[in-house]
């Protein structure tokens, strides 16, 4: 078994015939922020939520910012100032 490297929250479904529902939060959120919001809108459904590997004053997200509203999402996880 390989090991993910996000860190990461996992929450089986009552379905395993569905595919998972994949919760990615906000800058400044993280793993937990959307588990009640997942099993809101796919209560039947695994969760698969993930941590931001960025972070941009100590607030995890997803992609480094270059400037207001534009991000380097080519180079995910680079940067971590």
């Amino acid at each position: 078994m390989s090991k993910l490297s996000f860190i990461h929250r996992f929450e089986k479904g009552t379905r395993r015939d569905l595919a998972p529902l994949l919760l990615l939060h906000g800058t400044g959120g993280d793993e937990n922020d959307l588990i009640p919001l997942g099993r809101m809108v796919a209560a039947d459904r695994a969760l698969l939520s993930v941590r931001g590997q960025v972070l941009e004053g100590g607030a995890p997200r997803f992609f480094r910012r270059l400037a207001e509203g534009v991000f380097d999402e080519g180079r995910r996880g680079a940067s971590r100032a």
